[in-house]
């Protein structure tokens, strides 16, 4: 029988990441970390994955806090000796920077953006990428945008400028990750889930939360072959 696999999704109590980690503990049979900065609320995702009849444990995490990704690679390795699948899905947008441009977009705003949405998670990566290449296997996610594609935007300059930004950077890094793990089986990949209703955010927006976890999942169980170091919508890779 093949060994349930071990998948730590980031801001997992909310939105993309919930619905995520959610559809992996669910439909995938994956035993879920979720990383979350308030307890209570990773609390009740977890019971909601345990009552459809998935696997989900808490793990207090802000990826800003090196000492919590040490904590937490600490308990991987003693735990469960693996990690495979990382979803980086944890990510702040500042009120200060919505409707910002890059001229006047306060720098501690940039900075605190930049530290969640790439710092943070370059750090976690870093952390459990050993336990990885020990296994010869590995699915690492990260969540980006559509508006950090910069090719298919008309106006790059306007809206949330730290965000979009932190993205790109993002990005960047998941091509060149992809290309230091090229023929180790640890694939790479970004996925932007769209603009994207949840039960407390975007009450506008037209895609479910199904249709934008549709391509991280994907991406988190993508067979050996699978494509590694794009960045993909709807299974599909765009430019970035």
């Amino acid at each position: 029988m093949q060994q349930r696999r071990i998948a730590l999704v980031t801001g997992a109590n909310r939105g993309i990441g919930r619905a995520t980690a959610y559809q992996l503990a669910v439909r995938h049979d994956m035993h879920i970390l979720l990383g979350v900065r308030n307890i209570a609320q990773g609390n009740s995702v977890a019971r909601e994955i345990t009552a459809a009849g998935g696997s989900a444990t808490v793990h207090q995490l802000d990826i800003t806090n090196p000492r919590q990704i040490k904590q937490l690679a600490r308990e991987l390795t003693e735990r469960f000796g693996r990690l495979d699948v990382l979803v980086n899905n944890a990510a702040i947008l500042l009120e200060t920077d919505e409707n910002a441009t890059p001229g006047t977009v306060r720098m501690e705003a940039v900075r605190s953006t930049f530290e969640t949405n790439f710092f943070g998670a370059w750090a976690l990566t870093q952390a459990v990428l050993p336990l990885m290449r020990q296994h010869h296997y590995g699915r690492v996610v990260n969540m980006s945008s559509g508006i950090a594609a910069f090719q298919e935007n008309d106006a790059p300059g306007e809206m949330a400028p730290a965000y979009r930004i932190s993205k790109a950077a993002l990005n960047a890094l998941t091509v060149s990750l992809a290309a230091e793990m090229r023929g180790m089986n640890i694939l790479v990949n970004a996925a932007c889930p769209g603009y994207v209703r949840t039960e407390t955010h975007n009450l506008d927006a037209e895609r479910t939360t199904d249709e934008g976890t549709d391509t991280p999942v994907w991406l988190a169980t993508l067979p050996e072959n699978g494509p590694t170091g794009g960045i993909f919508r709807d299974r599909q890779r765009i430019p970035w």
